[in-house]
């Protein structure tokens, strides 16, 4: 995940937002409306998520996608 897996609540809200947006089959509509943000929102921040990632949220989908779901299960509460 490259720097996507960093410990701070920016992180997390990069983390929660790239996953809604795998699990939506890239949907920005829908990750606006699930998430109640803005589609431009959305975009911004998938854009930084690849930044920090150093790649495509493309390249390595699946593998991202599975470490996601992971560390938000695993995650401290």
């Amino acid at each position: 995940m490259g720097d996507l897996g960093a410990d701070s609540d920016s992180a997390a809200v990069l983390r929660d937002t790239v996953r809604c947006y795998l699990d939506s089959e890239r949907s920005v509509s829908m990750v606006a409306r699930t998430m109640h943000i803005a589609k431009n929102t959305v975009l911004h921040r998938v854009r930084k998520a690849e930044k920090l990632r150093g790649r495509p949220l493309s390249e390595d989908r699946l593998r991202l996608h599975a470490a996601l779901h992971l560390a938000k299960t695993l995650s401290p509460m």
